[in-house]
């Protein structure tokens, strides 16, 4: 009967194997109960600069939408305070004054 002995080489390769199958099965593991893809942007590989890219985009459209909002509001408010406004003040806004030498 021939029996085989083990070097420790091929022991630390068994090892190495063993243990990356963990830290895949781990990482799976993450993934499957976040629902991410991956925790930090390096375990997205290529893929991270288009989500940063995107990231970009979401904020900017944010800040349009807001600053449309806001601007709305203000003309909103505006329309409201002239419809409100009584109409001698209203006549004062388009009332001409002569310009030249007093008669």
């Amino acid at each position: 009967m021939t029996m085989r002995v083990a070097t420790f080489a091929l022991n630390e390769r068994m090892l190495g194997a063993a243990l990356r199958t963990q830290a895949k099965l781990a990482a799976q593991q993450v993934q499957e109960a976040t629902g991410l893809k991956s925790t930090d942007y390096s375990g997205l590989g290529a893929t991270s600069r288009q989500l940063l890219d995107l990231q970009v985009s979401v904020a900017r459209s944010k800040s349009y939408a807001d600053a449309a909002t806001s601007a709305n509001s203000r003309a909103t408010d505006s329309s409201e305070r002239t419809s409100h406004a009584t109409p001698s003040a209203v006549s004062c806004q388009y009332t001409t004054y002569p310009v030249g030498p007093a008669s």
